[in-house]
């Protein structure tokens, strides 16, 4: 069974038999995007560790928006990054190696179409070694890789700061 915090996933038809909606808000025309935002009241929030960064209780992955599980469309995953902001969700997780470096473009994109960059918690995993075809073959977080993901990370990403690089 798949939880989403989207009623009858309108960004995710084929996991739940639901038909594309037509009735576009004026938030996501000017965005370019098709399909309804869904409606969520009041997005709850946490604070991480003891007086750290105040996030929405549940966040978005976005290892799945690039290829991991399959064929993967930019525009249904920038859509649907931006129906999580909207809903309130304010934690969006990512890694360095979730497409080669694409899944951190893609948010790149979202972020740049009217998200300022202090309104979201950005984490990032890092280390994951993959080769060529895209198979894991390792992992390293050696002081050397970490300093040097971060700074392809920030080069992807269009920031000068992530918020939890792990």
């Amino acid at each position: 069974m798949v939880h989403s915090i989207f009623p009858k996933a309108r960004f995710f038809p084929s996991l739940h038999g639901a038909e594309r909606t037509t009735n576009t808000p004026p938030s996501h025309r000017a965005r370019g995007y098709q399909g309804a935002a869904p409606r969520i009241e009041r997005m709850e929030t946490t604070t991480l560790g003891r007086g750290g960064p105040v996030v929405s209780r549940a966040g978005l992955g976005l290892m799945g928006m690039s290829g991991i599980y399959g064929q993967a469309d930019d525009q249904e995953s920038l859509a649907t990054i931006h129906a999580a902001l909207d809903a309130g969700i304010t934690l969006l997780d990512t890694g360095d190696f979730y497409g080669m470096g694409h899944n951190e473009l893609l948010l790149r994109d979202a972020l740049r179409r009217g998200v300022r960059r202090e309104s979201v918690f950005i984490q990032v995993k890092f280390g994951g070694q993959r080769d060529p075809s895209g198979a894991f073959v390792g992992h390293d977080a050696s002081p050397a890789i970490a300093k040097s993901s971060l700074a392809y990370t920030l080069t992807r990403l269009g920031t000068d700061y992530v918020d939890s690089f792990r």
